[in-house]
């Protein structure tokens, strides 16, 4: 039996992390057909071929597993640091996503992480409270967390592509999603906005395939050109549709 997550394609970062089946289908996307590196895992020639999802040969899924659980915990150290250093005061301020506020992107990033628990538990999401982001935040954490050390990652969930393991949803979508919203709840809070620079050349790398699928309404704006002398992060973010 599949788990849900309950999560929607808006509420992930559809397409990172795959190349497509393409054409698209009626009613969605079809289903994936090759990974790509994921955020963390710079890009290596032969990854698509070892790695063909989901009848692939030799995948072990324990090796990759622990490399999943550990990069998706600096990733959400990293958000965690963002949160704890915001004022009081600040979580009203306007983020870089239209219409949110600093605290709609750690009510969003939470609600994707509830969602993962659940799945992996059999439990039901746990509520966010947009008006106690640090609490809603700090319980999400500890939840996850927890949860991605003990639950079997080779699991299927229901992803936004169709049921997939749990460790591709977490190393492809959540990560992704983790990354850059901790930019966009640092510049909304006057946070550290510096992002680690090789997480964002593989997550870079894994989004510049999705190009035309991540500019569907609700997911990402058109990109903006990079300008002459612009470094990586600020190149990822305006891809992205980031004004920065």
């Amino acid at each position: 039996m599949t788990a849900r997550l309950d999560m929607t394609s808006s509420e992930l970062v559809p397409g990172a992390g795959f190349e497509p089946a393409l054409p698209f289908e009626k009613g969605g996307l079809s289903p994936p057909r090759l990974p790509i590196p994921p955020p963390g895992l710079g890009p290596t020639g032969s990854w698509a071929s070892r790695y063909r999802w989901p009848h692939a040969t030799g995948y072990t899924f324990t090796r990759m597993s622990q490399e999943v659980i550990d990069r998706y915990t600096t990733l959400a150290n990293a958000f965690d640091a963002r949160v704890q250093a915001a004022s009081a005061d600040s979580w009203s301020n306007p983020a870089p996503c239209d219409d949110w506020t600093a605290a709609d992107v750690v009510t969003h990033v939470a609600t994707g992480m509830n969602g993962l628990v659940a799945a992996l538990t059999g439990g039901e999401p746990a509520a966010v409270d947009a008006d106690n982001p640090v609490g809603t935040w700090n319980t999400a954490r500890t939840s996850t967390l927890e949860a991605i050390s003990s639950a079997d990652l080779s699991a299927t969930v229901a992803g936004p592509f169709g049921p997939m393991p749990a460790e591709q949803v977490i190393g492809r979508f959540l990560s992704t999603d983790m990354l850059v919203h901790t930019w966009d709840l640092a510049r909304s809070v006057g946070g550290d906005e510096a992002l680690d620079q090789d997480t964002v050349a593989a997550a870079y790398s894994g989004l510049k395939p999705m190009d035309a699928m991540i500019r569907m309404p609700g997911i990402f704006g058109p990109k903006i050109e990079p300008a002459e002398g612009d470094d990586l992060q600020t190149e990822f973010l305006k891809f992205l549709g980031r004004a920065v």
